[in-house]
């Protein structure tokens, strides 16, 4: 009788949430966020996820671009790229859940090791490939560099962290001065308008790094790297061992300071015909089907302070939290507030982008959801003609840009401008001094280098980090 009205159908799957996953160690940290490495308690799959405080999200006004990097992602799947699994929230924390990277950041291994022309060749290959599906997608990701590229267990390389990445507009350039400033393009901070070929010249100073194992170009102040990126040319060392002519050649390419003459704005084919690259199967490369030459460590390939300061120093452990409706300082809503006159504007505000961060990021299950859109094929890489051409190309690269231009912001629709704070600058990873040694002493030098040079520990290697030895700061020739 009364039982009878209680029957219920059988219950739907429970939403994805953080309970589903067991919690295993950190290992990394952004800025927006941490990364720790989870399973899946029912498939047993490891996964990497990345949790983001919705307070610090909120206070740096960075929600907009957490909801756009999580839409991007779920659009987007190739091998090459860290793709989205599953999104998800809770009353303190948003959720993305990515392919896990065993090996680690391209950082850390840049940090340990010198590598030799072939290892950084193919890895050169593989980011190409990588950046030719994103750009088929419409996609530019800005902020390429090795933090944001991880190692599978094999060696192969993926694009990650999509935080400031943006869909082209098919109208107009992209105007903003968005990503890290040793890696960014001379067009970007001309703010004339550019597109995908900033991530060209990023991936040329990733290049430049593997090589050198300093960037192109050190600066203090942003900018210091817009006037040295706009009117300088990076110093190309001779070193031991030396590089070939091949691998100076699309070194250069990719640092050209015109958009429309950098080596990869001409599309797969500018890039297949390449003397340095001409050598590698694009398709092959982009199903990973070509071995890599080095191989990371089966261990340890993480920085372990990360973890330490999880223990230590969080006091919010990441566990199991409800999922709140909006900030609810008195139990209405944001715009219920607002009417009520019961807050301050800034108190409005950041309801508002907690209200926001409801709403808007949704979840997503890669098992049950579709992708917003149809990727287009690997199979089909060889056949992507280049990109259009910008609207309003660059013109007089060489002007200097001035302290005013860095700070200028402008909100175009749905566009969100990130603007990068005077005197804020990255620490200069490399101590190595840029003045040439004395002309006395260059003879010696090539003498102590003949025979000496560090033996390979493992394929690709060339030994410890500095093994790579610089004989002069001049430039070669053009």
């Amino acid at each position: 009788m009364g039982n009878s009205s209680s029957k219920t159908s059988p219950a739907e799957p429970a939403k994805i949430n953080l309970a589903q996953f067991r919690l295993l160690r950190v290992v990394g940290k952004g800025s927006f966020g941490k990364v720790r490495v989870v399973e899946h308690k029912e498939t047993k799959k490891t996964f990497a996820l990345k949790y983001i405080r919705k307070s610090d999200c909120s206070k740096s006004n960075s929600v907009t671009n957490v909801i756009r990097e999580r839409v991007i992602l779920e659009e987007l799947e190739h091998p090459l790229i860290c793709c989205l699994r599953y999104a998800f929230q809770d009353a303190e924390y948003m959720y993305m859940v990515t392919d896990l990277m065993i090996g680690g950041d391209l950082r850390f291994h840049l940090n340990r090791k010198a590598f030799t022309e072939e290892c950084i060749k193919f890895w050169i290959a593989e980011l190409c490939a990588a950046l030719f599906y994103l750009h088929s997608q419409g996609i530019v990701h800005r902020d390429v560099k090795p933090d944001n590229v991880l190692m599978d267990e094999a060696g192969h390389l993926h694009l990650a962290d999509f935080n400031i990445a943006t869909h082209l507009p098919t109208d107009r350039p992209l105007l903003s001065l968005t990503g890290t400033a040793a890696y960014m393009a001379p067009e970007i901070f001309l703010g004339k308008g550019y597109g995908t070929a900033v991530d060209w010249y990023s991936l040329g100073a990733c290049f430049y790094e593997c090589i050198y194992e300093k960037r192109p170009f050190r600066g203090r102040t942003h900018e210091d790297f817009a006037n040295l990126a706009i009117n300088s040319t990076p110093p190309y060392y001779k070193i031991a061992p030396p590089m070939s002519d091949e691998c100076m050649s699309a070194l250069k390419g990719f640092l050209c300071k015109d958009p429309e003459n950098r080596l990869g704005s001409g599309g797969v084919s500018q890039i297949s015909s390449h003397p340095f690259l001409d050598s590698f199967n694009f398709t092959d490369l982009a199903q990973k089907r070509a071995p890599p030459i080095y191989s990371p460590s089966k261990t340890n390939n993480f920085d372990t302070t990360h973890e330490l300061e999880e223990l230590l120093l969080e006091q919010s452990p990441l566990e199991l939290r409800a999922r709140k409706v909006a900030r609810n300082r008195d139990g209405g809503t944001a715009s219920k507030r607002k009417t009520q006159g019961k807050s301050t504007p800034s108190e409005i505000q950041e309801d508002e982008r907690y209200d926001m961060m409801e709403k808007c990021y949704e979840d997503f299950d890669y098992t049950k959801l579709p992708r917003r859109k149809l990727s287009i094929a690997a199979e089909n890489l060889e056949d992507l003609a280049p990109p259009a051409p910008l609207l309003q190309p660059p013109a007089n690269i060489s002007n200097r840009i001035s302290a005013d231009n860095l700070q200028k912001s402008e909100s175009t629709g749905s566009q969100i401008i990130l603007v990068l704070p005077a005197g804020e600058s990255e620490p200069v990873i490399s101590t190595e001094k840029d003045a040439a040694p004395s002309e006395s002493g260059k003879q010696s030098f090539w003498k102590r280098c003949v025979g000496s040079a560090p033996k390979p520990l493992e394929r690709g290697v060339i030994g410890k980090s500095g093994s790579r030895l610089t004989a002069s700061s001049s430039r070669r020739g053009n």
